[in-house]
């Protein structure tokens, strides 16, 4: 292992936002992208969650 090799490193993380009533999506009244569309402005209301570490099991 003192030469490199063909091996590579892979992270992949996936996040979720539960569905609320104060969620929303609007659409942009300056920004488009390169078809003239307007960009989307998600909101979403932040909660208090637990940070679980491998500790905890």
């Amino acid at each position: 292992m003192s030469e490199p090799g063909g091996w590579g490193v892979y992270m992949y993380m996936q996040g979720e936002t539960v569905p609320k009533e104060t969620n929303t999506v609007s659409l942009s009244k300056t920004e488009k992208d390169q078809w003239g569309i307007p960009s989307s402005l998600p909101t979403s209301a932040t909660t208090t969650t637990t940070n679980y570490s491998s500790k905890t099991f």
